[in-house]
């Protein structure tokens, strides 16, 4: 859907709703894709708890149901993302006050701005999850190993949420390469910046 919104805005740019819905919906972009990641981790997590600590497990589904896990998982998911992509969301509606406070600093701001990346999203949705869904995987594949009990479950499972793993980090792999580049190249951003040139 933003793909969209930025495209017709492009092919016709003299549509003024479409040139304020589109930093919205960029930003909405950038929330989805955050909470898509950490649902990923999350029910990694809970799969992690079924088959490492199925009694436990069993016994707070029991307790607690099955709404109350699923709440339990997506508020925090979705009220961090948002925290996490606020920045984003100022900069693409350029909000006067972050205009004002940088005023006589912009290429504080530029760097502030390209340093908060390797904070998010480059560590909070793919060297952080990375690590974290490929640790929990692993035990969780161990763990299915030990059982006897609906081993064949678990273990298909186990196979499905590696997959999922491996799927994630090859999707990964171009966002964290060109989030390196990019802060990689922050003296050069920083010089162009002061000489008034394009970069």
């Amino acid at each position: 859907l933003t793909n969209l919104v930025f495209s017709v805005n492009t092919l016709d740019p003299n549509i003024p709703f479409l040139s304020t819905l589109v930093p919205v919906s960029d930003g909405l972009c950038h929330i989805a894709v955050t909470a898509s990641v950490f649902l990923t981790i999350a029910i990694t997590v809970e799969r992690y708890y079924a088959v490492c600590s199925p009694f436990t497990y069993q016994t707070r589904v029991v307790e607690r149901g099955h709404w109350w896990i699923l709440s339990y998982y997506i508020m925090p998911v979705m009220l961090t993302a948002t925290m996490l992509n606020l920045p984003k969301l100022l900069h693409l509606i350029k909000a006067d006050f972050v205009k004002n406070m940088f005023k006589h600093h912009q290429a504080t701001y530029i760097k502030l701005g390209i340093i908060f990346q390797v904070i998010h999203p480059l560590a909070t949705t793919s060297l952080v999850p990375i690590i974290v869904l490929c640790l929990l995987n692993y035990r969780m594949f161990l763990g299915t190993k030990r059982t006897i009990a609906n081993s064949t479950t678990d273990i298909s499972m186990a196979r499905i949420m590696m997959t999922i793993v491996a799927v994630f980090i090859l999707l990964s792999m171009p966002k964290v390469i060109l989030t390196l580049f990019e802060v990689s190249t922050i003296p050069n951003i920083l010089d162009c910046h002061q000489r008034m040139c394009r970069y």
